[in-house]
């Protein structure tokens, strides 16, 4: 099981300045969209896993919006999930499953994925 996240946009429509992710969803708190997402899947981890499960979360970024979500994760320290639990990726960056994930990256000049790690 993993999970991914389209997070391609800008939260300008919605008159904040920033990425959507780091949109607050409750103002009491600060919590941001991308904090409570990580939570559910820890949630998740620790209710049906062991101690050694984890679940990946892949986040799908844009241009706009990759260097803001990398810093917002590193700023949060990934909101508890281990660091190579989470995976940003430009659009460009396409998934290709086999008996795993992995993640590759498509030239649009070829038809073949090159893998980037498994």
């Amino acid at each position: 099981m993993a999970f991914v996240l389209v997070a391609g946009g800008l939260g300008e429509r919605l008159g904040f300045s920033g990425i959507k992710l780091a949109l607050p969803i409750d103002l009491a708190s600060e919590e941001t969209y991308l904090g409570t997402y990580c939570a559910s899947i820890l949630a998740l981890q620790r209710r049906f896993g062991d101690e050694s499960t984890t679940i990946p979360l892949a986040i799908m970024t844009s241009d706009d919006t990759h260097a803001r979500t990398e810093a917002l994760l590193e700023a949060n320290n990934y909101f508890g999930m281990a660091k190579g639990q989470v995976c940003a990726f430009v659009k460009s960056i396409c998934l290709a499953c086999e008996n795993h994930i992995t993640f590759s990256h498509y030239s649009p000049t070829s038809r073949n994925l090159v893998p980037l790690f498994m």
